[in-house]
Order: structure tokens, then C-alpha cells, then sequence
């Protein structure tokens, strides 16, 4: 993809989504390790300085557990 504002939209998308599934799995990820993967998973494609780029904070939502969401759905029953 040639170089342009497109391309750094879609690499911010999934830098960001990056992020988000870190986050879903882990409880604190650092930037440097995201840009690192990332340029991995391109074979060095996409490089990104981590000391200029700055991904923007993602605070995780926790998830339900399966009882607690069958015992929130039984109370609204009665």
C-alpha cells in the first residue's frame, strides 16, 4: 500500500484493536510491545518509532461471568 493518510488510518485501526485484544487478555500491555508485534507480524513492513508513537489509552470492560448473568436473567423473571 503506497505510503498517504490512508495508510496511517488503517495502521491506527489496528493499533488500536491491537490494544483492545491485549487489554481482554491481559491486565496491562505497553505501547513499545504492541509496535514491536506489530512490526513482527508485517515482516517489518510497518515500523513505527514507539518513542513518537503513542497509542491511546483503552480501559477494558469487564466481562460477566456466565452465573452472574443467569442470575441477573432469573431476577428480572420474578
Amino acid at each position: 500500500m503506497p505510503e498517504g493518510e490512508e495508510k496511517d488510518q488503517l495502521i491506527t485501526l489496528l493499533i488500536n484493536q491491537m490494544k483492545k485484544s491485549y487489554t481482554q487478555w491481559n491486565r496491562e500491555v505497553d505501547d513499545a510491545t504492541i509496535i514491536e508485534d506489530l512490526n513482527e507480524l508485517s515482516g517489518g513492513k510497518i515500523k513505527l518509532d514507539p518513542e513518537k508513537y503513542v497509542i491511546p489509552a483503552f480501559k477494558s470492560q469487564p466481562s460477566i461471568s456466565r452465573h452472574r448473568a443467569k442470575s441477573n436473567k432469573s431476577q428480572r423473571r420474578r
